[in-house]
């Protein structure tokens, strides 16, 4: 506990940097989000369905969340790890076979959905496309400042 402790107190050490990673891990969700149901997430989405055993993409699904969680608690910073998962795991969870793939598959047609509005003047015919190429930009922009250039198990984009 003491341990779990150390690695708390030597994340929050640099404030600046903490909030950033967490800035950048809030974009990673959200990139994730917009681009599972866009060119980006479908090629993911092909990839995984294209593989013969449905297991495969649940067990991916199943393993790239336990990466993000335990990325998350060792330190309460996100680290690369935490943040590429969180990235691709919209789009590997609408390969899933069954109804959690059809459920996180009309979700992402929806959040797409309530993107056609307004930002279709600024990003075309795919806003959530545009949105999720500045997420994943931000990403890399944002964590090539708040993640540590060396030691531990983090490291630089």
């Amino acid at each position: 506990m003491s341990k779990w402790k150390g690695r708390i107190k030597g994340s929050l050490s640099d404030l600046f940097g903490f909030v950033l990673a967490w800035i950048a891990q809030v974009f990673a969700f959200l990139g994730g989000a917009f681009a599972a149901e866009t060119i980006l997430g479908d090629a993911i989405e092909s990839v995984l369905e294209f593989i013969p055993w449905g297991w495969v993409p649940v067990a991916l699904v199943f393993a790239a969340g336990v990466s993000v969680l335990l990325d998350l608690l060792w330190d309460l910073l996100p680290e690369r790890l935490a943040l590429w998962c969180s990235l691709a795991l919209p789009s590997m969870a609408t390969a899933v076979p069954g109804k959690f793939g059809d459920t996180v598959s009309d979700w992402a047609n929806t959040l797409q959905g309530s993107l056609q509005g307004s930002l279709r003047e600024w990003f075309g015919g795919q806003p959530a496309l545009g949105l999720a190429v500045i997420c994943v930009v931000m990403v890399v922009m944002t964590a090539k400042y708040a993640l540590p250039k060396s030691g531990g198990h983090g490291g630089r984009m």
